[in-house]
């Protein structure tokens, strides 16, 4: 869905815009919200929301587990855990052409490239993510309690 396209202006938006106003409070507001930015992300390629909800999930738990850890050691190797969750994915979706490419190039090789979509935005929720987790380590960031908060 494209953002000046009739569909999201004349039904989405307003849809969403009279769902959030009607909601009692804030918290309701959010997981209106939460809904319809999942339903929107969907519409360009509905697989990827699962993996976008997966690591946000991931990184939810782990932050829950780094605040229950009682060293800083066991703190830094649930940090270790969500920086490889999260580049693990970007590595792989976004620049796994490249590596096999470059690996072909080098050996002589022809391993097959991998061919699938990029999901939309995998940076952009990747890099959040890392933000979140390594605030949390730092005591900057109050670990969420509730995981749609974080999504």
């Amino acid at each position: 869905m494209v953002f000046s396209s009739l569909f999201f202006l004349y039904a989405f938006l307003p849809l969403c815009i009279i769902a959030t106003r009607l909601a009692r409070t804030v918290k309701i507001q959010n997981i209106i919200l939460l809904a319809f930015s999942l339903f929107f992300y969907a519409w360009g390629e509905p697989v990827w929301v699962f993996l976008m909800i997966v690591t946000v999930f991931g990184v939810w738990l782990i932050g829950l587990a780094m605040e229950r850890s009682k060293s800083k050691a066991a703190a830094k190797a649930w940090l270790s855990l969500a920086v490889v969750l999260c580049l693990s994915s970007l590595l792989v979706f976004k620049y796994s052409g490249f590596i096999f490419e470059t690996i072909n190039n080098i050996l002589g090789t022809s391993f097959p490239e991998p061919s699938f979509s990029l999901p939309i935005g995998i940076s952009f929720y990747t890099f959040q993510t890392l933000t979140y987790i390594i605030d949390v380590y730092r005591g900057e960031a109050q670990v969420q309690k509730k995981f749609y908060n974080l999504m």
